[in-house]
């Protein structure tokens, strides 16, 4: 009996030691013989939920990475549409911003991401609204434009928990070839119609040209009667047959 009692006891002590670890947040597995009793399944049980949980804050600690060096800015807001995170890139373009957002920068974290429409009342319905989202459009903030894209963040039941704003500047370079591409595409429509119009007069031209023909051998040919008819021959035939203003 005192035997088996000193036996529960160190195992007792075995799984409380792995718990404190676990507390403390060492989540290493020691090498361990797992004993075929209650406690020993206790233990194994115990190992595979550290397992888990090292496995799921590796992953954690993979996308956090992935946030924190993305080279736009990424904003999560709760369901009032506050800032709940803002990855680097996001407090360094905003900082460029800061001024017309209105905002503190090293306040942006507790703010309505609002700031980023300039105020426009119309984009908090776009904001409540499932249906309005996902959401894409250059948004002007003072001298500044901003690519900004909203979708809807989910939960890992797939409900609504707030909203994902991704977001970059639009530089200069990036604006003049925007207007470049307008330009361009304003000069090619305006070819467009040209070549018709071109093609128009072309098309006249040549039915021109060809009533000129019509109305050159129908004088020819009245000729030949007045020829005719100055040397006696009042029976000479020309057909005079066609649409011209002569006939």
């Amino acid at each position: 009996m005192r035997f088996g009692t000193r036996r529960i006891r160190a195992r007792l002590a075995e799984t409380v030691k792995i718990l404190d670890r676990v507390a403390a947040g060492d989540l290493a597995i020691p090498d361990s013989e797992t004993q075929p009793d209650e406690l020993g399944t206790m233990e194994s049980v115990l190992e595979i939920a550290i397992r888990n949980m090292r496995a799921s804050l590796e992953s954690l600690h993979r996308s956090e990475m992935v946030l924190e060096s993305a080279p736009v800015g990424l904003l999560h807001c709760d369901m009032a549409h506050i800032v709940t995170y803002a990855n680097p890139k996001s407090l360094e373009i905003l900082a460029q911003v800061e001024r017309a957002a209105g905002i503190d920068v090293e306040q942006a974290e507790g703010e309505s991401v609002a700031f980023l429409f300039g105020g426009d009342g119309a984009m908090r319905q776009v904001l409540d609204s499932d249906g309005g989202l996902p959401f894409h459009r250059v948004s002007p903030l003072g001298e500044e434009f901003l690519d900004v894209f909203v979708d809807i963040a989910r939960d890992l039941e797939g409900q609504r928990s707030g909203t994902l704003v991704t977001f970059a500047r639009v530089t200069e370079a990036e604006q003049n070839a925007v207007l470049l591409k307008e330009a361009m595409e304003t000069e090619r429509e305006s070819a467009d119609r040209l070549r018709e119009a071109a093609e128009r007069e072309r098309q006249r031209a040549d039915a021109g040209g060809l009533i000129a023909t019509e109305m050159r051998l129908k004088a020819d040919r009245i000729s030949e009667v007045v020829v005719a008819v100055s040397d006696g021959d009042l029976i000479h035939r020309v057909g005079l047959i066609g649409d011209s203003p002569m006939d």
